[in-house]
């Protein structure tokens, strides 16, 4: 269930997050990704996910050991319902192509764009863009 004060706090998440460096296990798009569900529903859903690895490969293996899933997306699924990324609402979490190292990226609904987490912080990308999208409820 969202927060009353959802939008503001959502807002403030991610101008906190805008000139954060990426950096795996620490600042990643599974850290970001929870950061911007807990500023929606203040309740993390990935507090198992985080830490661990340092590099793309240790976080899919992390992804493996923890989850028994392939990917961060299939892990997205375990835990988020899917919703077709036109009816993506704001604050739903969203996957881009092209993220590092061949991954996908992982963003956060703003209404037609989308916070996307990069590798010199966060970008801005249309949601119409988005592979993908989960609900944030």
């Amino acid at each position: 269930m969202r927060r009353e004060d959802w939008p503001e706090r959502l807002a403030m998440f991610v101008a906190g997050a805008r000139s954060r460096a990426f950096a795996w296990g620490a600042w990643d798009c599974t850290t970001f990704a929870d950061g911007a569900i807990e500023a929606v529903t203040g309740a993390a859903r990935f507090e198992d996910l985080r830490g661990g690895y340092d590099s793309a490969a240790g976080a899919l293996a992390h992804l493996r050991d923890v989850l028994g899933v392939p990917d961060l997306p299939a892990a997205l699924d375990l835990r988020l319902p899917r919703r077709a990324v036109p009816f993506a609402r704001r604050g739903d979490l969203m996957a881009f192509a092209a993220g590092l190292d061949a991954l996908p990226a992982l963003g956060v609904s703003t209404g037609p764009l989308a916070a996307v987490l990069a590798a010199e912080g966060i970008t801005v990308r249309p949601a119409a863009e988005a592979l993908i999208a989960w609900g944030v409820d």
